[in-house]
């Protein structure tokens, strides 16, 4: 983590020379770093061994990144790329990957040891000595700082990419659901029915608040599928796919919970029952409903530029529903 200090100083014309640094602000960081982190990483015991408790396998592909666990209880990690890295070497995607992949796993795997397999032989090298790029180099940094203070070290070797077959499927599964709704409608319904405390169908991409659940390991997810979690005691934030809402509903009422769902006005869909009765009354968990006519600068589109969700306007009405089962005796 010292490359651009150690060709500052190997650029001069002699040892009495000044330095002149032609990348001052990556010699800056790398200081910076060491001032920071020289004492924590100062001591290394030479019979130290630590055998690995978990093999990791990542991959990243044009338009994703994935990585997964071998363990009994498997974690996969997805991630969609914005437009901006899809349009970035293979190397920074397959590096971007392990650092977002070890992001989502440093509270999990803190203070172990790490054998993280990969099919691209730079990474390796990267990770292992840094890079002369920039770009690549911060990610390096970022990794080991990661490792630093999580206590977590890693044993990063390459695979063929015929061994890696699972973490590639991974990076290759297309979101269909990474949508959301927009910022300034979230504020005007937080106004309104909240302080929200999570949101429960999110990524780290598109998360309202810092707690959130998501479909897979993200960065910073509190908890990987939200129905294995208990929603009571919390104002939940539900803005969940379309093929969920009914099971979303459901599980409100099963835990006895509150919150506001956001869902189009669809009297054909199979949870418009679960919301009024067949003359037009609220169900008993229902506390109010909100109908938005217009519903332009609602929805907002997330990497799968094919859903009907932000990429076109959106025809039907939408609605906000403010739910409250927690005095509901019945379900």
């Amino acid at each position: 983590m010292t490359r651009y200090c150690y060709m500052s100083i190997e650029s001069r014309m002699s040892w009495d020379s000044y330095l002149v640094l032609e990348s001052k602000s990556f010699v800056i960081s790398e200081l910076k770093f060491w001032l920071d982190n020289i004492a924590n990483v100062n001591v290394k015991t030479l019979n130290q061994y630590s055998q690995s408790h978990v093999m990791i396998y990542s991959d990243a592909s044009s338009i994703a990144a994935g990585a997964c666990t071998v363990e009994l209880d498997s974690k996969i990690f997805h991630t969609m790329w914005k437009s901006s890295e899809m349009l970035e070497s293979s190397t920074w995607r397959e590096l971007k990957a392990i650092e977002l992949a070890l992001m989502s796993y440093q509270y999990a795997f803190a203070g172990k040891s790490l054998k993280w397999l990969t099919d691209n032989q730079n990474c390796v090298r990267i990770v292992q000595a840094g890079s002369m790029k920039g770009n690549l180099q911060d990610i390096a940094i970022s990794i080991f700082s990661i490792c630093l203070q999580k206590g977590i070290s890693i044993n990063i070797q390459w695979i063929p990419r015929g061994e890696n077959s699972k973490a590639d499927y991974i990076s290759k599964i297309i979101d269909y659901e990474d949508w959301g709704v927009s910022e300034f409608f979230y504020t005007f319904i937080n106004d309104l029915w909240g302080p929200y405390t999570i949101d429960r169908f999110a990524s780290s991409r598109n998360a309202k608040l810092e707690r959130f659940n998501s479909l897979f390991w993200n960065v910073n997810t509190e908890a990987v599928d939200c129905f294995t979690q208990n929603w009571s005691g919390e104002n939940n934030w539900i803005v969940p796919p379309i093929y969920l809402v009914l099971r979303a509903i459901k599980h409100v009422i099963a835990c006895k919970a509150k919150g506001t769902l956001i869902v189009p006005k669809w009297i054909s869909a199979t949870y418009w029952p679960f919301i009024f009765d067949k003359n037009m009354n609220y169900r008993d968990y229902i506390s109010d409903v909100i109908e938005f006519e217009n519903t332009s600068g609602i929805f907002v589109s997330g990497s799968n530029r094919k859903s009907i969700f932000g990429t076109e306007p959106f025809i039907a009405p939408v609605l906000a529903v403010k739910l409250d089962a927690t005095r509901i005796t019945r379900p």
